[in-house]
């Protein structure tokens, strides 16, 4: 039972922004500066705190959507405790007393910011050097089910709870149609660059260098980047970029020519997974040339066929090429795609090389 990759994603993708053009752009002074690095600090501390979240007590039985089902509860616990601090900030107003600062909460908005039980997400950030102060018509009261107001204070900094505040009232509304992730997303990672810098979170827009990409792989990194190198620097593919925050968190680059996807990379922790869906004439020259190819992708080759997507009868759109089962079928959907799909995880130069060939002939052939 462990959440570490999940927490190691989010670990790995807390933005190392340019503090200095943030300061300078928004004429912030030393002490914003110093409050945004430590927001930064704490995301990573809570993060690598991963284990005090593993507290479920669910069977651990495989759930429908291929997670354990408590490592989905403790994943759980770990993205509420987040959403909980956004939306305290989200929902809190800021109180400057002298060098000090605090957020003053009323409970009935805050519960429309976060609708999830309080208990286990305030005891973790009181771990993590937060306390809290419930009080009812302005006198204190022992507990927050009692309250109708709460303050809350950070021990560790006395820049962190102002600037917090600050960043979070300047991500403006997101849309994942068109932007890299949802607005709470931009909090988990410390996005100030899109915050504070306005740059593009549009997913067909956005620098596809970005910071956390290429430290999501670690020691995959090499690999995407001459995947980029080739791809984005030198064809100049469109692209498609979007974050993933769910149960399996991840990044998905999908490589376009025009508006048709050629390709999708998927970029987990230290792992790296290409989808590349092939043409029946470039399928056809794999199937021939099969016993030179690495052996991850012959065994995708073997695996061609019909995948009974309803666009014929009978299996009339299916041919035998050297003992491989072949759908002739143009594709329509993602479904009639699978038929003909080279999915694997890249691990050498070799299969990267490979894949790269692959979709220049896509492009240029075809």
């Amino acid at each position: 039972m462990s959440i570490e990759y999940q927490a190691m994603f989010w670990l790995r993708n807390v933005c190392e922004s340019d503090l200095k053009a943030i300061q300078q752009k928004n004429n912030v002074d030393n002490s914003m500066v110093d409050g945004l690095r430590e927001i930064s600090s704490l995301l990573r501390n809570i993060y690598s705190d991963y284990r005090s979240f593993e507290i479920s007590t669910a069977e651990r039985v495989p759930t429908k959507i291929g997670i354990m089902a408590d490592d989905l509860e403790n994943y759980h616990n770990l993205t509420e405790t987040i959403d909980c601090l956004y939306g305290i900030a989200k929902g809190g107003i800021l109180q400057v007393d002298g060098m000090d600062s605090y957020l003053i909460v009323q409970k009935d908005v805050f519960k429309k910011e976060f609708k999830k039980s309080i208990s286990f997400p305030f005891e973790i950030l009181e771990k993590h050097s937060f306390y809290f102060r419930y009080l009812k018509n302005g006198k204190e009261v022992s507990s927050y089910k009692l309250c109708d107001t709460f303050n809350v204070y950070y021990d560790n900094s006395n820049f962190l709870v102002s600037a917090m505040k600050y960043f979070v009232q300047n991500i403006t509304e997101k849309n994942v149609k068109e932007d890299y992730a949802q607005t709470n997303i931009l909090f988990y990672i410390a996005d100030y660059d899109s915050a504070l810098l306005n740059k593009t979170t549009r997913r067909k827009e956005m620098c596809p260098h970005r910071y956390g990409i290429s430290k999501t792989l670690g020691t995959q990194g090499e690999l995407w980047s001459f995947i980029m190198s080739t791809l984005c620097d030198q064809l100049k593919m469109n692209y498609d970029i979007l974050l993933n925050p769910y149960v399996f968190p991840g990044w998905n680059f999908k490589f376009l020519n025009k508006k048709k996807t050629v390709c999708t990379f998927n970029i987990g922790v230290d792992r790296l997974f290409v989808r590349l869906p092939l043409s029946y004439e470039l399928a056809k020259e794999l199937i021939m040339t099969r016993d030179k190819l690495p052996q991850n992708i012959r065994e995708c080759i073997e695996r061609f066929g019909c995948v009974r997507c309803g666009k014929c009868t009978n299996e009339s759109n299916i041919e035998i090429v050297d003992e491989i089962r072949l759908c002739k079928l143009n594709y329509s959907n993602f479904v009639t795609e699978d038929s003909r799909l080279i999915a694997i995880e890249l691990t050498t130069k070799d299969e990267t090389e490979l894949i790269i060939r692959l979709i220049k002939e896509l492009i240029h052939r075809f």
